[in-house]
């Protein structure tokens, strides 16, 4: 026989869902007013202090904003901005780093289209002169971390997504740390058998077919590096 454990809530975790059911209910929309904080304590049958808790926590997701002579205003949230003040705190650990810029991989194998349905001649001059810096400053297949991280900006600047450049910029951290990383180990890879040149001149005369697959092998010692530290890591 199967049972479901009893779900254990607070007043506060239930106030909460319930506001939230409440506004995709009742239909509101961004800039829409929600009833004062007291009214809505009592058709929920709470203290005030709990729907304060409640609402507090919306706050905190950008979801409900309280403004003069208005009250509390449904407001539409920064999709990033939570991440953003996690990112910079010393809690992450190498696994969850290890996923961060897995993610980052996979979304920028994602993007070939959008590069190439909306790219410049402005953005490919401006990726030119990344890529001539970037010879002027390479030891071998050694590529600089801050030329790494200025290629790969322009790409998702390209894109024209701002959630995906701002994705992008939150990570950048990582490519930092990955280096580091590899430092730890003795680790020296190189981008693979497709160098940024060599993407430069697919953007620039090529198919999106070319250069989605130029990018996936430019990728692939990163993904292999990720991969095989993951396979490391069950195996302890």
């Amino acid at each position: 026989m199967k049972i479901s454990p009893i779900e254990k809530r607070s007043l506060v975790d239930m106030a909460e869902s319930k506001v939230r059911r409440a506004i995709v209910d009742s239909g509101l929309k961004v800039g829409d007013v929600l009833p004062g904080e007291m009214e809505l304590a009592e058709r929920l049958g709470v203290s005030r202090n709990v729907m304060r808790e409640a609402l507090s926590r919306l706050r905190m997701l950008g979801v409900l904003e309280s403004r003069k002579r208005r009250g509390m205003v449904l407001t539409e949230p920064d999709l990033l901005g939570g991440i953003a003040k996690v990112l910079d705190l010393p809690v992450l650990g190498d696994r969850a780093k290890h996923d961060l810029f897995e993610l980052r991989l996979v979304v920028e194998l994602g993007i070939s289209d959008l590069i190439f349905l909306r790219k410049t001649d402005s953005d490919m001059l401006l990726l030119k002169r990344i890529v001539i810096r970037e010879e002027s400053m390479a030891k071998g297949t050694i590529v600089p971390v801050e030329c790494e991280v200025s290629f790969h900006t322009q790409l998702y600047r390209m894109a024209g997504n701002e959630t995906l450049r701002r994705f992008q910029s939150l990570l950048e951290p990582f490519f930092n740390w990955e280096s580091e990383y590899d430092k730890e180990l003795g680790n020296h890879p190189d981008d693979g058998t497709v160098t940024h040149r060599q993407l430069f001149e697919i953007l620039s005369s090529g198919t999106v077919e070319q250069f989605r697959a130029a990018i996936q092998k430019h990728l692939q010692p990163h993904i292999d590096k990720i991969n095989n530290i993951r396979l490391s890591e069950e195996s302890l």
